[in-house]
């Protein structure tokens, strides 16, 4: 019922739902005075998104509809000018996520790689979604999701302990030349349990990862990890992050029944209703990793370690992240590539807003 602002590449944006349902993405900037947009209101009765500021209306396609100070010929003039008028970008919606396109002319959608179509291809229509703003960009955001190595130590007690941590057997599968990105195998250690799995760089907004863990003796198979993250460029210093939990395709996933547990003893009983709480039931069905990803605690974790090597980097000004970064691993596999992908297709975007050096 209100507009929202949003922010992309260092521009700001908002996004409003019009009267058939329809997401509309323009400028958040009134063409009168500048004011922004998303502070203003939506007038249902006429179906237009309104200054707050003077009143000024437009509608979906963003052609202003209300000037309130002015009438008669005058008026009619203003409305006709095109200096009056704001653009509305193309817009895709696609399993819940809202997609504009703020370069001009109108995209092809559902074709081809970097689509929407192509970047979410096997999340679910009913997955739920986690979203937080970062105060690290774009760049660091991805590093950190391709990089396993870190996850038994900066994420020790969450997603895994640091005695998991072991040489990771990392393979690319693809480099740095395709321009919809890049994928790899690895093999890694996580809450005890040996885990291999394929991780994807779907460009220019998506890492995917699917993956399978070990089953120990005398344990049941464990649910596979599933998780695909969309990573926006907010402005500089700062990202989102859209995270999917645990899917099981396109499909929505059948619920299964539990197994009957084995006759305990009353006093094993006893301490199993002692514990049963609420949260606890409520939790217990949906894997351990799911609750830990779709936590605020979870990106906390290394929150820290990515705003100040961010910050070291933007110091440092090199030429190329690989000249200040000494990755000797085969686990650095993948962020290597992503340096080399960024310096071979994102110059296509033009001039970028500059990096945050220091804050």
């Amino acid at each position: 019922e209100r507009p929202t602002p949003a922010l992309f590449l260092g521009r700001n944006y908002v996004v409003w739902q019009d009267n058939d349902g329809e997401w509309r993405v323009m400028p958040d900037a009134c063409p009168h005075r500048l004011a922004p947009l998303s502070e203003g209101r939506i007038d249902r009765t006429a179906n237009r998104i309104e200054c707050a500021y003077h009143g000024w209306a437009f509608d979906a396609q963003g052609k202003c509809k209300m000037i309130p100070q002015m009438e008669g010929t005058s008026l009619r003039n203003a409305l006709a000018s095109p200096r009056s008028c704001i653009d509305s970008l193309p817009v895709a919606v696609h399993k819940s996520i809202i997609f504009a396109w703020p370069w001009g002319g109108v995209p092809t959608l559902g074709t081809g790689e970097g689509t929407p179509e192509a970047m979410l291809a096997g999340v679910a229509d009913s997955a739920s979604t986690y979203t937080r703003d970062l105060p690290y960009g774009w760049d660091s955001l991805v590093e950190n999701i391709i990089d396993p190595g870190h996850v038994p130590w900066a994420h020790h007690g969450l997603q895994g302990k640091r005695e998991d941590a072991l040489p990771i057997n990392m393979t690319m599968l693809s480099g740095a030349d395709d321009q919809s990105g890049f994928s790899f195998e690895f093999q890694d250690r996580t809450m005890g349990k040996r885990r291999s799995g394929m991780g994807q760089f779907r460009a220019p907004y998506v890492v995917s990862y699917d993956a399978e863990f070990e089953t120990l003796p005398g344990k049941p198979p464990s649910r596979p990890f599933k998780l695909t993250v969309v990573c926006i460029p907010t402005q500089p210093g700062w990202s989102r992050a859209i995270i999917f939990g645990f899917t099981g395709g396109d499909k929505k996933p059948k619920r299964r029944v539990a197994p009957l547990p084995p006759p305990a003893t009353a006093k094993v009983e006893a301490e199993q209703q002692k514990r049963k709480t609420l949260i606890s039931r409520v939790f217990g069905l949906f894997p351990v990793w799911f609750i830990h990803t779709l936590s605020s605690r979870f990106l906390d974790s290394d929150l820290a370690f990515l705003h100040y090597q961010e910050k070291e980097l933007g110091r440092r000004q090199p030429k190329a992240v690989a000249q200040a970064y000494f990755m000797p691993a085969a686990a650095d596999q993948p962020i290597d590539t992503l340096r080399q992908w960024l310096s071979k297709h994102a110059p296509v975007l033009g001039p970028l807003p500059s990096r945050i050096r220091d804050r």
